[in-house]
């Protein structure tokens, strides 16, 4: 198993090396999230850090299992980079789907959409609140039945495009170049702590966690390379506690004890992956042992299903019941859990096609990121361009099942407010330091 995540570090390696042109361009922000799932966790279970989880489905043994999913996400980088080469113009024809962040801007239309955003969010979870009788039974129909929502299960992302708006909001107001009204930046103080406690409201540890990312990165924006690495260092010990600590007052607040889902945590590699969601590799490993290894391919299921789920099931009730993957997925190993367990780009790809599908989706993911990267990367230095370059490399993953539901929850808002943003009569302009 060594071999196999020295395998995979050269990949990454290679990855970094030749997609990633500079700090907090599309490709470093993939490489960012895809590392973490699967370089640092296998790196866990190789090491002896840890086992897989939930240990009652690796009772026999996950050795043929885990080099099969290193080879599967070594070819998948080895697809993608290739992907990402390609030429920016012929990669925006190929995905034109993202809002082109490219000269100045109004501050305006940012606000007035966090101010209204964070209005219709606070509006929902207090009537949430009201409705279950509590913060608690609130955040457990939202976080773990999911039942609050019905048949409008999309509704659950305005209190996360809330969050992060009332970030890039205070971000914006914090960069600007002139003093703005100090009405203004105590209006983006209140309603961003207020987002992350309506967040919290909703159990969604990463909808608190990333808006502060994305504050810091852009902040970070403003410093030299020394002193970016000192801040990197500090955050990092500051954002991977966050989650845990979230993670636990959550279990503490509902109830939920861990072995309700595993056993009890045995490492601080455990805490860790539990804590910061790293287990999308050792659903991986269900994966390629019980599904495409065995005759059980999708063969297309999950795409088709992903490109129906556009309709809400409020107008189709025929809808079929399962859009997400890991919802069947989840179902088939735990019928009396809620929620799903998360199966990553390249194993939707396996999945359904086999190799050739993982050759395919990370060639096509590729293109995607190279597209996403030109069209808003052209304000070097930009906090939006950067904070909307963060926000749709997390929630898309690559090319996956769900990528037409994906892009009208993100991408048709980011350019709405694009759209606004360039209208608007006002000449915003940031004055950001590039940094030596």
């Amino acid at each position: 198993m060594i071999l196999s995540v020295l395998s995979l570090a050269a990949a990454f390696l290679l990855f970094y090396r030749v997609c990633v042109k500079e700090h907090f361009d599309a490709a470093f922000f993939y490489f960012f999230f895809f590392f973490l799932d699967f370089g640092v966790r296998p790196a866990f279970i190789a090491f002896s850090m840890d086992t897989p989880f939930p240990e009652s489905l690796f009772l026999d043994g996950y050795y043929d299992e885990f080099i099969g999913v290193c080879l599967i996400t070594v070819v998948w980088l080895l697809s993608f980079i290739p992907g990402y080469l390609i030429k920016s113009e012929t990669a925006q024809m190929c995905f034109p789907i993202f809002p082109s962040i490219n000269r100045n801007y109004s501050v305006y239309p940012i606000i007035i959409a966090s101010v209204l955003l964070t209005s219709i969010s606070l509006f929902m979870i207090s009537k949430a609140v009201i409705s279950a009788g509590g913060f608690i039974q609130a955040m457990i129909e939202i976080r773990i039945k999911g039942t609050l929502f019905g048949d409008f299960k999309f509704l659950k992302a305005i209190p996360l495009l809330s969050n992060y708006l009332s970030a890039i909001t205070l971000l914006l107001i914090l960069l600007h170049k002139t003093n703005l009204d100090r009405k203004l930046l105590a209006l983006a103080l209140i309603i961003f702590p207020l987002n992350i406690l309506l967040t919290l409201v909703t159990g969604d540890r990463s909808g608190v966690v990333f808006p502060m990312v994305i504050l810091f990165f852009g902040l970070s924006l403003r410093l030299t390379n020394r002193k970016r690495i000192f801040s990197f260092i500090v955050a990092g010990i500051f954002f991977v506690s966050l989650p845990l600590g979230l993670h636990a007052a959550r279990n503490l607040a509902t109830g939920q004890s861990e072995t309700d889902l595993t056993q009890k945590y045995s490492s601080l590699a455990r805490s860790l992956t539990k804590g910061l969601n790293l287990n999308n590799f050792d659903f991986m490993l269900l994966v390629y042992r019980d599904w495409a290894t065995q005759g059980n391919m999708r063969y297309g299921e999950d795409f088709v299903n992903g490109t129906l789920g556009v309709i809400p099931r409020a107008i189709w009730k025929e809808k079929p019941t399962y859009i997400h993957p890991g919802h069947w997925f989840q179902e088939h190993y735990r019928p009396e859990s809620e929620g799903g367990w998360p199966i990553a780009a390249h194993g939707q790809w396996y999945l359904n096609y086999h190799f050739f599908g993982v050759i395919l989706g990370g060639f096509l993911s590729g293109i995607f990121y190279k597209s996403l990267n030109t069209h808003t990367n052209q304000l070097k230095k930009d906090p939006l361009s950067m904070a909307v370059r963060f926000i749709l490399t997390l929630h898309f993953g690559g090319i996956i099942a769900q990528t037409p539901i994906l892009f009208i929850l993100w991408c048709i808002p980011m350019h709405l407010l694009w759209i606004a943003c360039r209208q608007n009569p006002f000449n915003y302009k940031l004055s950001v330091r590039t940094p030596n």
